[in-house]
This record gives C-alpha cells, sequence and structure tokens, in this order.
C-alpha cells in the first residue's frame, strides 16, 4: 500500500494530492510544503486587492499504519494593515523576533479561523476536533472536508472580502460568536491586536472618525490599566494604539 505522505522525501503523495486538489478548486494557489517543516502545507488566496487568506495544514502522524491528521487553520491577512504598521513605525514597540525579517513582511495577521474546530464543537457527536485520514477513507475525507469549508470557512472568508464588512465581523464576533464544548467562556473567532487591526480595517474603508472612536475608547478603558500595562504585549499594543491615534488626529477626518 503506498503511503499517505512520504515526509523524509517531500513526496506528494495521496493525502496532500487530495488536499490540493480540493483546495484550489475554491481559488486558492497550489499547495507548498514548506521545506522547514515538511509537516506543514500551506494555500494562498486573495480575497480583495488588500486582503489574502492563507490556509496552512498541519499533516501529523496518528495512528499505524499510515493514518494522518489533518487540522486546517485559515489566516487572514491585511496588505493595507501591514503598509501602516510601516508608516508609522509599529515594530519599533516592542522586541522583535528575531526569526522573522520584518523588512519582507507584505502583509499583517487579521484573523484565523479553525473550521474544523467549529464543527466539532457544533456537533456533539463528533469526537475529535481534527479529521483523520488513512488510505481507504481519503474520499470520504475529501467529502467532509468540503461539507465543513462550505460551511465554516467559505461564508467568513466572504465577508472578509471588503474591509467594512470585515472590520464590522471583527467589532460583533465576540459577542456573536463564543466557543462550545470548553469549559472557559471565549470567543469563537481569534483576532489579532483589536482593536489596531480592526481600526485599520475601518481607515481603508475611509471610516476613520468611527476608527479614532474605537481606538480612543480602548485607550481610556483596557489601554490604560495598570495590568494590561504590565507585559510585553500590553505594552506593545498600548504604543501601536497610540501611534494610530496621533495619526489620525494628525490627518482629522481627511483620510
Amino acid at each position: 500500500m503506498a503511503k499517505l505522505m512520504n515526509f523524509r522525501s517531500k513526496q506528494n503523495l495521496p493525502l496532500f494530492k487530495m488536499l490540493d486538489e480540493v483546495i484550489t478548486s475554491y481559488g486558492y494557489e497550489k499547495g507548498v510544503i514548506e521545506s522547514s517543516r515538511i509537516c506543514t502545507a500551506t494555500w494562498t488566496m486573495p480575497l480583495s486587492d488588500t486582503v489574502n487568506a492563507k490556509m496552512i495544514i498541519s499533516l501529523q502522524p496518528a495512528l499505524p499504519p499510515d493514518t494522518w491528521s489533518i487540522e486546517p487553520v485559515i489566516v487572514i491577512e491585511s496588505v493595507f494593515a501591514r503598509r501602516l504598521e510601516v508608516l508609522l513605525n509599529m515594530d519599533d514597540c516592542g522586541p522583535k523576533n528575531p526569526f522573522i525579517d520584518y523588512s519582507k513582511l507584505l502583509a499583517t495577521a487579521i484573523m484565523t479561523l479553525n473550521p474544523v474546530n467549529y464543527y466539532w464543537q457544533d456537533r456533539p457527536e463528533f469526537v475529535h476536533g481534527v479529521l483523520y485520514a488513512s488510505q481507504e477513507t481519503l474520499s470520504e475525507i475529501r467529502q467532509l472536508f468540503i461539507e465543513i469549508y462550505d460551511e465554516y470557512a467559505a461564508p467568513v472568508l466572504k465577508i472578509c472580502s471588503t474591509p467594512s464588512a470585515f472590520a464590522d465581523f471583527m467589532l460583533n464576533s465576540p459577542r456573536l460568536y463564543r466557543k462550545k464544548r470548553t469549559t472557559v467562556d471565549l470567543p469563537r473567532y481569534q483576532l489579532f491586536h483589536h482593536p489596531l487591526t480592526t481600526s485599520m480595517l475601518l481607515i481603508e474603508a475611509d471610516q476613520a472618525q468611527q476608527a479614532l472612536s474605537i481606538l480612543e475608547e480602548w485607550d481610556k478603558a483596557e489601554g490604560s490599566s495598570p495590568v494590561f500595562l504590565s507585559d510585553l504585549y500590553g505594552r506593545m499594543l498600548s504604543c501601536k494604539v497610540k501611534k494610530l491615534i496621533q495619526y489620525l488626529n494628525s490627518k482629522h477626518t481627511s483620510l
């Protein structure tokens, strides 16, 4: 029996081929297996001129022989947000990751989706929060992957294709969408650096005044909390928010 994925030779065998065919049918570019992490493959698709979706799937050996776990994560990135970060020197607001070349970053991560986990949250009968595939179940997993993507990824990605709708989703999703099957009440979607990134989307959508109001409200509340400012992340986000507030005030409402 042919192996589903030969990590040692980095050869694309049935599992990766099946995923690549399904994912590219939605408009993503062909998948790339990362040279440094041969258990990870990435697909990229533009949602608009400035927003991209990047699907990252980790393929891990689960059960012998040749059973693999599939855990897709979709990262939504903004080119406009990255341009603002560079314009306002926001990379100077905190310590830099020595493994990242910031000069080559073209987009900033805004939000992540974990569609299989959402499927698991909504269906008590679904045992695992990841998919498991073997040579015998490729056809079944293909159909399930399509079902999950169509229900839990495609509708959100359609919303994220315009800056104003994307910003509205980020503003409302913590209230409207909560995790299930967890002991702690948490938002379903992971938002990066809210309200900073949300405000950047509003600026792109020509809603600079709303962006400024959101930033100033946050800066006076959570952004001024000694507890929030006690760690590196809090100080970094506060620094970036203040830079954007200053920028918007200097531009008034003419953006």
